[in-house]
């Protein structure tokens, strides 16, 4: 696998559109393609990685923040030692912790922390709506921005997509899609630095709120935690000067890379979802681009996991 060739998603893209004049689309198809490398990337490579974080100063209990990058943590790990030999155990996550809501500034800080109007300024920018024509019928797609704790404006996109059970149509649904766009610098409360390059930021990318700053008020005997708003997670129980591991997927985006041995199936994928938007697609075209990604997708199990032909043969030679 190491001598494959490795493209970025842009890249990719550009090959996908290889001798066809249709490349004033690349910019809706960058969005599909991101859609889609992030679906192989969660259910069919299963890719993920990990990274350790140190723990930070909070009152009344300390926090981490996810790796830049990440999209979602499927695990928050401690180092424990018994007899001399060092093992990880996975943190467990407290679900109904009680969050505080003190009295707030209009910026949602409760702090002093002198952010002057540049959170106010975000609260300014509203989403924006795209029209959609499906099987006749007009659906909205809704696209907004919201800036994370950790400094991460995100893009959301809740785009229509025609949904079939078997060969048959079903009904329409709205496909909920994130994208990490850029980073700003927050102060510690999350809140905006005052800043030209923020300025111009927030005016390239907008956003729909800033964070407010919260305090979990509930009490541990061992180290749980609690995820707050977005990159920041509450570990109770844990002490400063220490790191704990965090398992995570990397959100998509132009430069992520793909192996050449996942390049078809990307391009199927990508086949498949711009031909599921398009109206004017026959649904039998639809349905064997639906069949070819998912053939796709088992082309890439298999060559992630090689069976070995002789284990196979011994196997039924002793049934």
């Amino acid at each position: 696998m190491s001598s494959e060739n490795i493209y970025t998603l842009s890249d990719a893209v550009e090959l996908f559109f290889m001798g066809d004049s249709k490349q004033k689309n690349f910019k809706s198809a960058m969005v599909v393609a991101k859609f889609v490398w992030n679906e192989i990337l969660r259910r069919t490579i299963w890719a993920f990685e990990s990274q350790w974080m140190p723990v930070h100063q909070g009152n009344p209990y300390h926090y981490i923040m996810t790796p830049e990058g990440s999209e979602m943590v499927l695990a928050i790990k401690e180092e424990v030692e018994c007899n001399g030999q060092k093992s990880l155990r996975k943190l467990v996550e407290v679900k109904n912790m009680v969050v505080s809501t003190p009295s707030v500034k209009a910026c949602g800080c409760k702090l002093n922390c002198g952010c002057g109007d540049a959170c106010a300024h975000i609260n300014s920018y509203v989403h924006t709506t795209v029209d959609h024509i499906i099987r006749g019928e007009t659906y909205e797609e809704k696209i907004w921005t919201e800036v994370c704790k950790n400094g991460d404006i995100l893009q959301w996109r809740e785009v229509p997509t025609e949904k079939y059970v078997g060969a048959a149509f079903d009904s329409v649904v709205f496909e909920k899609q994130k994208t990490v766009i850029c980073k700003v610098v927050v102060k510690e409360c999350g809140c905006l630095e005052e800043t030209a390059t923020n300025r111009e930021l927030v005016e390239k990318y907008c956003g729909a709120c800033a964070p407010a700053c919260v305090t979990p008020v509930v009490g541990a005997c061992e180290t749980v935690f609690q995820y707050g708003e977005c990159g920041l997670v509450y570990l109770i129980g844990a002490k400063v000067n220490t790191q704990y591991q965090v398992v995570y997927q990397r959100s998509v985006c132009e430069s992520s890379k793909v192996p050449e041995y996942a390049l078809e199936c990307l391009h199927l994928g990508m086949d498949y979802k711009l031909k599921m938007l398009n109206p004017t697609v026959p649904r039998h075209e639809k349905e064997a681009a639906k069949y070819a990604y998912r053939d796709g997708k088992n082309e890439v199990i298999k060559y992630l996991n090689p069976i070995d032909l002789q284990f196979v043969e011994d196997l039924y030679s002793h049934s």
